[in-house]
């Protein structure tokens, strides 16, 4: 009981340092006392995560998990035939052209924007670069088409900064101030007094912008209006009317010199369908549209330009960069710009986007993880890699929302008095891998993904699962939980007491050597197995022979551990395995070598001795026979390394904004602008 006590005051002190609540944040040496768990306290949480269900993953939440992630397979769709091939081609120039700004009604206003707001994200127009007509489902008579747009050499024109940013502490008083100025320019004007005017003029727009794009803003002029003036003023100038697709974006996307020099690639999945009239098919309308996938050019190349000499006192800045990661999501999805003024360095170069954001989609940012990829400029600038989970859509589109894996970069500025502020945030790389389910439910084969029984378990999918806990194995053994390999293995999108907890259970004990077997298959099905495994862990002062069960979800053909629980550890000299009754999969070591060992090979069935026994102790996570003594261990001190920053949306520590370099490039004159304002 004094053991149970101990380990709930030792987690709710973990959890204060992780989350910033309860309390003032901890100092380095602070942190360096919190021990790390042991495998006994682990196993001594079982009863009360059973009983609490957490940890456990039930029937709903399997298949509302799974939901979020089922795609359609190519394989059950049908090729289109030569006419409805020419009708596509059609359409999609129709698009290219609507979303050019040269006109057009081939998309809604919802879908235009959106769109537009996904190409913003480069200082570079874009060209359709290629289509793939993935097929037809009769079923539900709807056409897959995947179109790749490709940057050009073409800068866009930049949305003029905004001179007040949205969320500002005195953004009331800064609008009442540029109102007086501007009656005060006009009744100068209207006085007669040109000379005044004129120095009035030039001073209101050094200070608060042009104001026919202060107008533009008050006025709520949308991003795909935006673009349709941007050409007719391009006509006003005598500029040529040719340009690509996207023709404006925001200085706060364009200014760090890794990505203002970049193009991207993307692709957009585009659902069609014939429209009816009486019953009869007529025109080929958008039924849906979203991402597909997007990747800036050369990312590997980016992130390997990035480099981190100088790696002390990372865990103290952990904690503030996690609140800040945690905050900006937040802020994010509840489109709080008061939130994101405070977080960012400057948001009068970003406020617009943000604003066009809540504008024009819905979305919902889930669970995250990080890691620090430089520190410059005497340690006051970092900047961090985010893998995250993400579901995003068009405001006004009639479906549920795609689920997306995302790879951002955050552009971190250290301040005075632990202020931690955000210069920069820039998508790197967004995969799909969860279709709207309101849309796709009906297409063949989905029913089959979707289907919660033990069909579909072909020998293929028992290789991949076996494959992935060997890999599982090799990670637990060498402890790299706070790598980016940890989510190579473990999804991304687990909740944060899920992954939290499979972090502790693999950092509580390192061992030198660990040998996994598959006790058995509990349940097999075509998107989500359970398997209870038996891991043989050697450290120096003795052998963990331990149990625990793996929960395994299919998700876009790849499968991931989506709950690691160790249910029976026994502390021992000696590991004896029934190998008539035991798989063997494979022998790991910490420094990375394997050794697979096939147990139906063996041709003499016998135990199998791992080291010869002196004595032995026994925790079975405290399910103890009636005839049982439990006896107090020996005081044992495993193998163990520092926590994991493993982090979730819920899993902070404290935080505070951050500056960059505002240099931006040389883009073209700006133009117009959006928002909301004063001037009515």
């Amino acid at each position: 009981m004094k053991k149970i006590i101990c380990l709930v005051l030792l987690v709710s002190l973990c959890c204060g340092l992780l989350t910033g609540c309860g309390g003032d944040t901890m100092s380095a040496n602070e942190i360096k006392k919190l021990p790390s768990m042991t495998l006994e306290e682990i196993a001594s949480t079982r009863l009360v995560e059973q009983s609490n269900a957490s940890g456990m993953v039930g029937d709903n939440s399997i298949y509302n998990y799974m939901a979020d992630r089922v795609v359609v397979d190519a394989t059950k769709l049908m090729k289109v035939n030569a006419k409805d091939e020419r009708n596509i081609t059609a359409l999609l120039e129709n698009i290219n052209i609507q979303l050019s700004g040269k006109g057009g009604n081939v998309l809604t206003d919802a879908y235009a924007n959106y769109l537009l707001l996904e190409f913003a994200k480069t200082p570079y127009e874009w060209k359709q670069s290629s289509k793939n007509i993935v097929g037809f489902d009769p079923a539900t008579r709807l056409y897959f088409i995947d179109v790749t747009y490709a940057t050009t050499g073409e800068y866009k024109t930049v949305v003029p900064d905004s001179a007040i940013p949205l969320g500002h502490p005195e953004e009331s008083i800064k609008r009442g101030k540029r109102y007086t100025d501007y009656l005060s320019m006009m009744q100068e004007n209207f006085n007669g007094e040109y000379d005044k005017y004129n120095n009035s003029l030039y001073n209101f727009r050094q200070t608060w912008g042009h104001e026919d794009d202060i107008f533009a803003e008050q006025q709520g002029i949308s991003l795909y209006e935006r673009t349709l003036k941007n050409l007719e003023k391009r006509r006003e100038d005598g500029l040529p009317e040719t340009g690509g697709i996207g023709r404006l974006t925001y200085s706060g996307l364009v200014r760090d010199n890794n990505f203002k020099s970049r193009g991207a690639t993307m692709t957009v999945r585009y659902i069609l369908k014939y429209a009816l009239n009486l019953g009869e098919e007529t025109d080929l309308t958008v039924e849906a549209l979203y991402l597909k996938d997007y990747e800036v050019i050369d990312s590997e190349g980016l992130f390997k330009g990035y480099t981190l000499k100088d790696k002390a006192a990372l865990e103290i800045l952990e904690p503030f960069i996690d609140k800040l990661i945690l905050s900006y999501n937040k802020c994010v999805e509840e489109s709080n710009h008061i939130g994101l003024c405070s977080i960012f360095t400057d948001y009068g170069l970003i406020d617009k986007y943000y604003d066009d954001i809540n504008n024009y989609t819905y979305n919902s940012v889930g669970t995250y993880n990080f890691e620090i990829l430089e520190r410059k400029n005497n340690g006051k600038e970092v900047a961090v890699k985010v893998n995250r989970e993400n579901q995003i859509r068009a405001k006004g589109a009639d479906m549920s929302l795609p689920t997306y894996d995302e790879v951002l970069v955050f552009n971190v500025l250290l301040g005075a008095n632990d202020t931690v502020t955000l210069q920069d945030v820039y998508l790197v790389k967004s995969k799909l891998v969860g279709e709207p389910l309101s849309v796709i439910r009906n297409v063949t084969g989905i029913s089959e993904q979707m289907q919660y029984t033990d069909e579909a378990f072909i020998s293929t999918n028992k290789k991949k699962v076996e494959e992935l806990i060997s890999k599982f194995t090799s990670l637990s053994t060498s402890g790299k939980v706070d790598t980016e390999e940890f989510f190579d293995y473990v999804d991304v999108s687990v909740s944060e007491a899920t992954a939290n907890k499979i972090s502790s259970q693999i950092k509580a004990i390192v061992p030198k050597k660990n040998t996994v077997y598959i006790v058995s298959w509990n349940t097999t099905t075509n998107v989500y197995c359970s398997v209870t495994i038996r891991e043989i862990l050697e450290c120096n002062d003795g052998i963990f022979d331990t149990e625990a069960v793996v929960d395994i979800a299919k998700k876009s053909d790849t499968w991931k551990v989506v709950n690691y629980t160790r249910t029976v550890n026994i502390k021992t000299k000696e590991a004896q395995i029934n190998t008539e009754s035991t798989t063997a999969l494979a022998t790991h070591t910490k420094d990375g070598s394997e050794g697979v060992t096939n147990v139906e090979e063996v041709t003499e069935k016998k135990d199998i001795e791992v080291n010869k026994p002196t004595n032995v102790e026994v925790d079975k996570g405290y399910e103890l026979e009636e005839e049982e003594i439990p006896v107090e261990p020996d005081p044992i001190v495993p193998e163990v390394s520092d926590t994991p920053s493993v982090s979730t949306p819920e899993n902070s520590g404290s935080s505070t904004p951050v500056v960059e370099d505002t240099s931006t490039p040389e883009l073209d004159t700006p133009v117009v602008s959006g928002g909301t304002g004063d001037f009515d």
